[in-house]
């Protein structure tokens, strides 16, 4: 359409120059309030598409608490040792914290059309718990900063503070990514296990690789390791436990 209106506004119409200059002006302004509406009216989709992010029910409660006692029943804890918090949100996030506490975004209930995806999810967390990361990357960063601080200090040198600081930080973050791994590693060994004929385990790796922006040579600076990099192992030991994707 946009080529056939080029075509006509750029003819030599002189014969008809004030009826056409009109036309002109009229096919102009219906096409500007026609683009004018399709945004007005894509923007308002987008608004409740995120607004439907932040809705949670009390089922969704239940079916992350299921999860939860499966998983803990499986591994032989106390599935009521976990707090679990669903947090309106329409970032696609889940975290761990102190005291088994799990906190849990609404954008996964949409986001997330499986169970196995979100129980993978889930697992990754109670992974991090269960093998104490979070203990363990306060103490490495705590050790980090005291080792740079005090090679700082020796030296007497800003630039020798600057760099082990630099140093202490990608320390912890190197940290960091062995644990997002080995949180990876656990939630897949339960997945095989629990859910193996289930497909969609990989499902929200799949969406972080899809929002994911960094670029690969910029990996070493991040907490977590590269989506694609995730995928590509965790692939590798679905199929090798003979596992539904």
């Amino acid at each position: 359409m946009s080529i056939f209106f080029e075509y006509f506004l750029d003819q030599d119409l002189k014969p008809y120059s004030t009826t056409i200059g009109f036309a002109k002006k009229l096919v102009l302004l219906i096409m500007i309030g026609f683009l004018s509406f399709s945004s007005c009216l894509a923007q308002d989709v987008t608004k409740q598409q995120e607004n439907e992010l932040l809705v949670f029910t009390a089922k969704d409660y239940d079916r992350v608490k299921a999860m939860v006692t499966k998983i803990a029943n499986y591994i032989g804890t106390d599935p009521n040792s976990y707090k679990i918090s669903i947090v309106a949100n329409k970032d696609f996030n889940a975290a761990a914290t102190f005291g088994k506490q799990l906190i849990i975004h609404s954008s996964l209930f949409h986001l997330l059309k499986t169970e196995a995806g979100l129980a993978t999810i889930i697992a990754h967390e109670m992974g991090h718990v269960e093998r104490k990361h979070l203990a363990k990357g306060i103490s490495t960063s705590i050790a980090a900063s005291i080792i740079g601080s005090t090679l700082g200090a020796l030296s007497g040198s800003p630039d020798v503070i600057t760099t082990t600081q630099n140093i202490s930080y990608l320390a912890v973050k190197a940290h960091s990514r062995s644990q997002e791994r080995s949180a990876d590693l656990f939630a897949i060994d339960l997945m095989n296990k629990l859910y193996c004929s289930s497909p969609g385990k990989i499902e929200g790796y799949k969406l972080m690789l899809a929002k994911e922006t960094d670029v690969a040579y910029a990996s070493f600076l991040r907490t977590h390791p590269m989506a694609q990099t995730r995928l590509n192992y965790m692939i590798e030991l679905i199929k090798d436990a003979g596992c539904e994707v």
